[in-house]
């Protein structure tokens, strides 16, 4: 594991995650894929961080957030994503996801007035 901050929430239906924060600037949220972890960004983060708030989490069951055998569906992934913005006050959102990451942004719940529409 790198040595990244980390920081915490918990989601409206009680489930910790955990997420990296680095950096200042124009707020970016990295999404990674089933099976990964924030970790996956751990090459990208350190550069990204020069120019932008980079915030990568650990969706619900990966990397260091909750264990839960609920809540695994995309749109309430989606929600997570949703809740986190909304936790850090972010706005004018840049959203970049791989693989599984993607689906969860293209879900209809992160269309909203926090994100980018660049």
């Amino acid at each position: 594991m790198s040595n990244f901050p980390r920081g915490t929430f918990i989601t409206s239906d009680g489930v910790n995650l955990s997420y990296i924060r680095q950096g200042s600037g124009r707020p970016i949220v990295l999404l990674h894929g089933w099976s990964q972890c924030a970790e996956e960004f751990k090459y990208q983060i350190e550069p990204l961080s020069a120019r932008y708030d980079v915030i990568a989490f650990d969706q619900r069951s990966h990397g260091e957030s909750q264990k839960v055998s609920y809540g695994l569906k995309i749109s309430r992934l989606s929600k997570d994503l949703y809740e986190l913005l909304n936790e850090l006050d972010l706005n004018d959102v840049a959203l970049l996801g791989h693989s599984m990451g993607s689906s969860v942004i293209w879900c209809s719940q992160c269309s909203c007035r926090r994100c980018s529409r660049h």
